[in-house]
């Protein structure tokens, strides 16, 4: 849905993400820590990442088995409205 990767540079930048849609947990922010000091060259996709959540429509707190039958493109579509995603 957010279209980011599984190594950890996108694993990292998709919690800036989460964050700067307003998720909250003590998982985000052990992450977003190590993730920073480990890999501070990605410091500028971080914040990135982090004004695309911060821009986006709340997702963090969706029920997403309710949203099973929908299209991932029209889900993404809804989120990330102004944004060419």
């Amino acid at each position: 849905m957010t279209g980011y990767n599984t190594n950890e540079e996108d694993e990292i930048a998709l919690q800036f993400l989460c964050f700067g849609n307003g998720k909250r947990s003590i998982y985000l922010f052990s992450v977003i820590t190590i993730g920073s000091i480990i890999l501070p060259e990605y410091w500028k996709y971080y914040i990135k990442s982090y004004r695309i959540g911060k821009n986006a429509n709340a997702f963090y707190n969706l029920d997403y088995k309710r949203l099973l039958n929908t299209s991932i493109s029209n889900l993404r579509s809804s989120i990330f409205i102004n944004l060419n995603y």
